[in-house]
């Protein structure tokens, strides 16, 4: 287990100041990680054992939106900690005033593009030929860059 770093402690007092807990969160222990303009998340397994991560950037690019970028090991998949840590990305992006949040999805991943769906993403742009791009307008009243009405 990697060892905790100063600028990890005050990522975590952010974390559990701004996002709410749920039972799901009882079975799994999340650490904030220390990222500059953005948000890292470690799952681990009660017990040990790394299971997901979760990194959030933003604002970088020139719409001034995030990105989300979440890996959840195979065996840990479909019992809700991927929707914790997205759910995590979505409550960070909407306490820094994001306009919104973008994933890039395998357009074969169903499992995560229903997931993204549930959460409010949509399509938003083809990111190649294996992968999407599904996005979710954070801040109420904002203009949708993507569909011209700026």
């Amino acid at each position: 287990m990697r060892l905790q770093l100063e600028a990890d402690a005050a990522a975590i007092v952010a974390l559990d100041a701004g996002v709410s807990r749920s039972l799901l969160e009882e079975q799994f222990a999340f650490m904030a990680l220390a990222v500059e303009d953005g948000l890292g998340v470690v799952a681990e397994a009660q017990g040990g054992g790394l299971i997901a991560h979760l990194t959030v950037t933003g604002p970088r690019r020139s719409d001034g939106g995030g990105e989300a970028a979440i890996f959840v090991d195979n065996l840990w998949r479909n019992v809700g900690v991927g929707h914790c840590l997205m759910q995590m990305a979505v409550d960070w992006g909407r306490r820094k005033s994001l306009p919104r949040l973008r994933v890039r999805v395998a357009a074969g991943n169903l499992v995560a593009r229903y997931l993204y769906e549930r959460l409010g993403f949509s399509l938003a742009l083809g990111g190649g030929d294996a992968d999407l791009v599904m996005e979710l307008a954070l801040q109420a009243g904002r203009p949708d860059i993507l569909d011209g009405n700026e």
